[in-house]
């Protein structure tokens, strides 16, 4: 059989190549692994948001019951709706919150073009018509 000698810059390009390929490999079971927790911790907030909702849901048909007489079960459903539209209240208040915080800085620190301000702006707006609607269908339920 035949010796083949690669030679060392040979030999040296393709350690080199391999530590590369294996860093690579690394790197992306890092990536993989940081996604696959990101979307656990989404599933965790979503279900503890369910699990507020349906608290608040059966808090506010027992009070019912107790007012108006009969079961908590009996007022569930108008429970849930309500409880439903209270959460998304908050949620949209939240995201008013961070709209307007965006847009104070944007001003302050003029780091934001004129038309992302008043886009902004807008959003806020559309956001607010949103909070007084659900707020107006909490109050007449």
């Amino acid at each position: 059989m035949k010796k083949v000698n690669i030679g060392f810059e040979n030999w040296k390009k393709e350690q080199l190549r391999a530590q590369r390929e294996e860093t690579e490999k690394i790197r992306e079971a890092r990536r993989e692994a940081e996604r696959l927790a990101a979307a656990a911790a989404a599933d965790a907030r979503k279900a503890e948001a369910r699990r507020s909702v349906m608290a608040n849901a059966w808090g506010i048909a027992n009070e019912a019951a107790s007012r108006f007489g009969g079961r908590a079960v009996e007022y569930i459903a108008g429970a849930l709706r309500i409880s439903h539209k209270m959460a998304k209240v908050e949620r949209l208040e939240g995201e008013l919150f961070m709209l307007n915080a965006k847009d104070l800085s944007g001003g302050r620190a003029n780091t934001i073009a004129q038309n992302q301000i008043r886009e902004n702006r807008k959003a806020i707006d559309g956001v607010q018509r949103r909070i007084d609607a659900l707020k107006a269908e909490i109050g007449a339920a």
